[in-house]
């Protein structure tokens, strides 16, 4: 399948097609899903780099740590991580690779909802996206996407 890079870099930045070869990606028009799966993505590890879009990060585990500016935040699992269009930040690289799903939302389409002008990330009202409960595999190439023997994981 062809990547629609065209979409993809207006909703995650300049990047090239090699530093997504371990990510799906589903692309809408205005909206994007990246799950990286049999590796990292070589993007998210980039040093200092931003994207045009709002960024919202579901991590599946404990692995996912970000850098921005001089800090280093854990992000925890199960609990939406977000962050503005133009922040820069990494992906702190580790050994094994963090299990995530990203959801990139572009700012003009987020921003004309007036209904959401009057609500901050920390009011109880302000729900974009809820997942009380579910589960989720991840599969290899070696695994060639049975679900024998994977683990799955749920949340």
């Amino acid at each position: 399948m062809k990547l629609p890079m065209g979409k993809i870099r207006e909703l995650v930045g300049n990047l090239s097609k090699e530093q997504l070869r371990n990510v799906d990606c589903f692309i809408g028009e205005d909206i994007g899903l990246f799950l990286p799966v049999g590796g990292a993505c070589f993007y998210a590890l980039t040093p200092r780099h931003s994207h045009p879009s709002y960024l919202f990060v579901l991590p599946f585990d404990d692995r996912t740590a970000i850098r921005i500016g001089g800090d280093e935040i854990a992000v925890k699992p199960e609990k939406l991580f977000a962050l503005s269009p133009g922040i820069e930040h990494q992906e702190i690289p580790s050994e094994n690779p963090p299990r995530y799903i990203a959801f990139f939302i572009k700012k003009d389409l987020f921003d004309e909802r007036d209904y959401l002008k009057g609500f901050s990330a920390d009011d109880p009202a302000f729900i974009l996206l809820r997942l009380p409960h579910g589960k989720a595999r991840f599969w290899t190439l070696a695994d060639n996407l049975g679900e024998d023997g994977v683990k799955a994981i749920d949340f």
